[in-house]
């Protein structure tokens, strides 16, 4: 598997590269996997995903009456939290091969852990996100996210597919004209309406946000971007005059057990949110940056006129928002921030606003902070803090809001890198396609010999 999974839908004509594109931004806004906004964008239905995910992991496809019914004797080879965290599925126990459908088949690292506890060989198949999460609501009756809630309404699907499938008729019409009239006024209107080498939009090196900005733009106050350059945190005395612990002899060789790392500094987290690749490692930084100034925070994700609750902690204990959905009509915070598209600080009064501080677990008395995450003219998240009680200090509003900005920035880093991913030239295709590969039977390591290990621990 020597191409991404993007530029394998691309090669075989599975989707346009406008359409991964729009994908490839909900994936970046949303989160999920790329198979995950596909089916949601109506681009692919959940059959064609698990085809073409099979085709490009080298796997062979799943049968049909293993996602129906999955064998309840595989089941038992794995523990629940085994299967949530790895997010694999175990369909089926023959002999001593469990098969295992994955969300990563190609993990080598996760292979090896459900073999370990498992005692099997494991036999990995590619599994969408889409199916891993039908499965668990089917078969463990665990209630699905409202996102997914959403995929799993076979009604909401075919009209997606439907509203797809006549916008791609519209292009195909256009298209089908544009033609028409270059053959009508000959090869020089067929010159100059030619479309571009996609090889020209594909950036070397993409220029950082912070140098691309628009001159127009005021920059940010100089109490704005002092909080981020402020003291780091200070570490406790506790940890500095900790007397170091003697050394454990294994095997005859020292080991000294790992220490508990200090907490990453304001201007670590800062680099995270600016350069990470990974959206999931910007969130959390970004997070992470608004506990060092508020006593709660929260972001809410944006979509068909509700705000949606994404990932929240309180003094460091986090909050559960997924089932927390608000909509974006009516006189409340949310509301009015996501309409003036400008940052907000008010006490609740309307009974949103109330519903909003009971899932952040506050009183109706603190102040509720409101910053716009914002992509152009369009407002992607909704950046919520409050303080411990009162009002919320000015250095820590004026951080709020350069931290609403840099992560507006960070997505468009994202959704950009994400385009290049997809545009970048395909590697050169063999004149015959590599047939699929046989299942992978991975070996346990519960069979193999353990040799005797000599642990000495220091006399007190």
């Amino acid at each position: 598997m020597n191409k991404t999974f993007t530029q394998f839908l691309l090669q075989n004509d599975l989707a346009s590269m406008q359409e991964l594109e729009e994908a490839s931004q909900a994936t970046v806004l949303y989160g999920g996997r790329v198979g995950t906004a596909l089916i949601e964008l109506g681009l692919l239905t959940p059959e064609q995903l698990d085809s073409a995910l099979a085709n490009h992991h080298g796997l062979p496809e799943i049968p049909r009456e293993w996602l129906e019914r999955p064998d309840a004797g595989a089941r038992a080879a794995l523990h629940l939290d085994l299967i949530k965290r790895h997010r694999a599925f175990p369909l089926n126990f023959e002999k001593r091969s469990l098969h295992v459908g994955m969300v990563d088949p190609q993990n080598e690292a996760v292979l090896d852990d459900l073999a370990f506890a498992s005692g099997c060989l494991i036999v990995p198949y590619a599994l969408a996100e889409f199916r891993f999460v039908q499965l668990m609501q089917r078969v463990y009756g665990i209630a699905p996210s409202n996102r997914f809630k959403n995929l799993l309404d076979e009604g909401k699907r075919a009209r997606a597919m439907r509203a797809r499938e006549e916008q791609r008729a519209v292009g195909r019409a256009r298209r089908k004209a544009e033609v028409e009239e270059n053959l009508a006024f000959g090869p020089l209107a067929a010159d100059l309406s030619a479309p571009a080498d996609e090889s020209a939009f594909v950036v070397a090196n993409p220029t950082p946000l912070a140098a691309t900005a628009k001159t127009s733009a005021p920059a940010p106050p100089v109490e704005a971007t002092a909080p981020f350059a402020a003291q780091p945190p200070a570490a406790p005395a506790a940890a500095a005059a900790r007397a170091p612990e003697p050394a454990i002899e294994i095997d005859a060789k020292p080991h000294v057990a790992d220490r508990r790392a200090p907490p990453p500094t304001l201007e670590q987290l800062e680099a995270t949110v600016k350069e990470s690749g990974d959206r999931a490692a910007v969130i959390e930084a970004a997070l992470a940056l608004g506990a060092r100034f508020a006593e709660v925070v929260a972001l809410f994700v944006v979509r068909d006129g509700v705000a949606a609750g994404l990932e929240g902690a309180r003094a460091g204990t986090p909050l559960e928002l997924d089932a927390t959905l608000i909509p974006l009509a009516g006189e409340h915070a949310l509301a009015s921030c996501y309409g003036s598209r400008e940052p907000l600080r008010t006490k609740p009064a309307a009974a949103l606003d109330k519903l909003l501080a009971k899932a952040l677990r506050s009183g109706e008395a603190t102040e509720i902070c409101v910053f716009p995450v914002r992509i152009g003219d369009r407002v992607v998240n909704l950046l919520v803090a409050q303080p411990r009680e009162g009002a919320l200090a000015a250095s820590a509003f004026a951080a709020f809001s350069v931290l609403s900005t840099q992560l507006a920035d960070a997505y468009g880093r994202l959704i950009r890198e994400s385009k290049q991913k997809a545009m970048a030239p395909a590697p050169a295709a063999t004149e015959k396609p590599a047939p699929a590969r046989a299942p992978q039977t991975r070996a346990s390591i519960g069979a193999l010999p353990l040799q005797k290990r000599v642990v000495k621990v220091p006399a007190k």
